[in-house]
């Protein structure tokens, strides 16, 4: 079996129409392999990576950690204490939920979240991971409360639940323009039925 670099090493540097290795000639059980690709990759087109690595000049961690700090904020202002004005500064005017499908003002955020707070008595969320890229914040949280008021046709039940979820943020000029959630909610109705 011949190695990829050798592989790679008969093709022409900058050929429009390089020779792709057959299944036979690559040892899949490593993945040096990859290596050896990018490198060819790079060497046929390096204005390509030259402009993508020039578009995605990584941040500073000062910007992340001031991410990361707004999407906390942010849980604490809806979630753990329901503070609207914080939550009208921290959403940027063209906020998109993608969890819900559309804009959202900060007013429709603000009535979601005193609904869940009236249906779930002292409701709080922590954050147990946080991690910062670029302008993406993503997160995996737990949500604690107890069930006080009807939620999707589900009676009060007086119970202390917890549920969690992942949720991404996309943060632009210090604001969250975008979410996308994924919340375990099929659990959260399990604890409510048993």
């Amino acid at each position: 079996m011949l190695p990829l670099a050798d592989t790679l090493s008969r093709q022409p540097p900058f050929a429009s129409k390089p020779k792709r290795a057959s299944a036979e000639t690559i040892d899949f059980s490593d993945h040096r392999h990859l290596r050896h690709r990018v490198r060819f990759a790079y060497e046929a087109h390096p204005w390509l990576y030259t402009t993508f690595l020039e578009s995605r000049s990584p941040m500073s961690n000062a910007i992340s950690d001031a991410n990361k700090a707004l999407v906390l904020a942010h849980y604490d202002a809806v979630t753990n204490r329901l503070d609207p004005d914080a939550i009208r500064v921290q959403l940027a005017s063209d906020y998109f939920d993608h969890a819900a499908g559309k804009r959202m003002s900060a007013e429709e955020v603000i009535a979601h979240a005193s609904v869940m707070h009236e249906t779930f008595a002292d409701l709080s969320a922590v954050a147990e991971c946080l991690v910062a890229e670029r302008d993406i914040v993503a997160g995996r949280f737990v949500w604690r409360g107890r069930h006080r008021s009807p939620w999707r046709g589900i009676a009060p039940t007086g119970r202390h639940v917890e549920f969690r979820g992942m949720t991404f943020w996309r943060i632009h000029d210090g604001k969250i323009s975008e979410r996308w959630a994924e919340i375990d909610f099929v659990d959260l109705e399990r604890q409510l039925k048993d």
